[in-house]
């Protein structure tokens, strides 16, 4: 346990559930869960409503209201460039039972972002897993199949700006509040 969590749980501080992500619009998001129902369906799986699909850029965790401003410092030094992505594979990934879209080309502005934002959040003192990136949007827990990948006709995506977003458990699976955007500019 961090001294920032133990020190947080001590005094009784709020806290609050964050990640930042990459967020489509209500018509992408729409676009994905329609064309992607026929395969979700199949899997198996727990659909994710289409309201919660996203890329995550960094998962923070339960962060306590003190250190809620060192987060958005975070994001404010963040200098990145619009760019397009491709999502172009499926993947089930049975380890961690998810079917998603994955991407068989990282957009470079897009490891870009993620690395100027994982080193800000470093700088900060934030615990963010040390792993490669993977950009995917997850389309269904609790899927039963083995490992799989497969091509699939690309669903593209005009990225133009990043979120920082409130995850809360409810009773029909997490809740998801975009509560910041900043814009990418050329």
């Amino acid at each position: 346990m961090t001294e920032l969590s133990a020190s947080a749980r001590s005094t009784g501080e709020k806290k609050r559930r964050l990640f930042f992500a990459l967020w489509p619009s209500d018509a992408q998001q729409h676009t994905i869960e329609t064309v992607m129902r026929p395969r979700v369906e199949s899997s198996r799986g727990r659909a994710i409503p289409a309201r919660n699909l996203h890329v995550t850029l960094a998962f923070l965790g339960s962060v306590p209201a003190s250190r809620f401003e060192a987060v958005v410092a975070s994001a404010d030094a963040v200098r990145a460039t619009p760019f397009d992505i491709a999502f172009d594979q499926l993947e089930i990934w049975a380890r961690s039972h998810v079917l998603c879209l994955t991407t068989s080309r990282v957009p470079a502005e897009l490891a870009r972002l993620e690395e100027r934002l994982r080193f800000n959040l470093l700088s900060e003192q934030f615990e963010i897993r040390q792993e490669e990136y993977r950009p995917h949007v997850t389309l269904a827990r609790d899927v039963k199949r083995h490992n799989h990948r497969e091509a699939i006709e690309p669903i593209g995506w005009h990225v133009s700006d990043f979120v920082l977003v409130h995850s809360r458990s409810g009773p029909s699976g997490s809740e998801y509040e975009v509560i910041r955007r900043w814009p990418l500019s050329s």
